[in-house]
This record gives structure tokens, sequence and C-alpha cells, in this order.
């Protein structure tokens, strides 16, 4: 299957990608940090990440990705109950590590991936 591509006004042809540019940067800061805090305390191949050498068993892993989903679950209640007062402000360590909006886009992150996975 040939990728699709777009043509510019300029008549310059470039092939069509996701709208990457529309994400907004504190959101992939964020993700990206809790990418870090997996590979701190699990290690590179320990932890689901981009540059760990399984991530081809992870993704086949149903178990796997449901309790990272739960987990994702989680971090909606927590940052719900912080929004209406009734947790914490994160600490500075939680906020460094990406906070619960990490936490809520790495699981949805790896649905993703796994779901593209198991097409």
């Amino acid at each position: 299957m040939e990728p699709e591509t777009i043509t510019f006004q300029s008549g310059k042809v470039s092939t069509k990608i996701a709208p990457l540019h529309l994400i907004h940067p504190a959101a992939l800061r964020a993700l990206a940090q809790r990418h870090g805090r997996g590979v701190r305390t699990k290690g590179i191949d320990g932890a689901w990440n981009a540059c760990s050498k399984d991530q081809d068993k992870a993704l086949k892993d149903r178990e796997f990705v449901i309790e990272r989903l739960a987990h994702g679950i989680d971090h909606c209640y927590k940052a719900i109950a912080r929004l209406n007062g009734q947790l914490p402000p994160l600490d500075k360590e939680e906020a460094g590590d990406g906070g619960d909006a990490g936490a809520i886009m790495f699981a949805g992150a790896l649905l993703a991936a796994f779901e593209e996975h198991n097409k």
C-alpha cells in the first residue's frame, strides 16, 4: 500500500502524517517524563517504551495492557480529586515524572500501540 501524499501550494509533495503539530508541548513533555520514570524505576527493558527490546511481546500481552489501563483510570480519579481539592497538589517529584497526566497518557499511548500492533 502506497503512503498517502499531500501536495502543497508550492507544488512540493510530502508523505501525509498525523497532525502531530496539534499536540500541546506540555502533553508530550508529561508523556516523555512518565516514560523516563519507567526507565529509572524498571530499567530500559523492564519498562515499556520505544527503546525496550521486547515491545512486541508486551503488545501481545492483554493482561499487561489491561492492568496499565486500570492504572490510568486510577490516575484519572486522582486528577479529579486534585482538581476538587480532595487530594494535595502533586509534589515536585511527581510533577517531574509527568504527574497524573503523564500516567493517563501513558495508558492511552500503550493502548494505541496495542491496537495498531494487533490490527
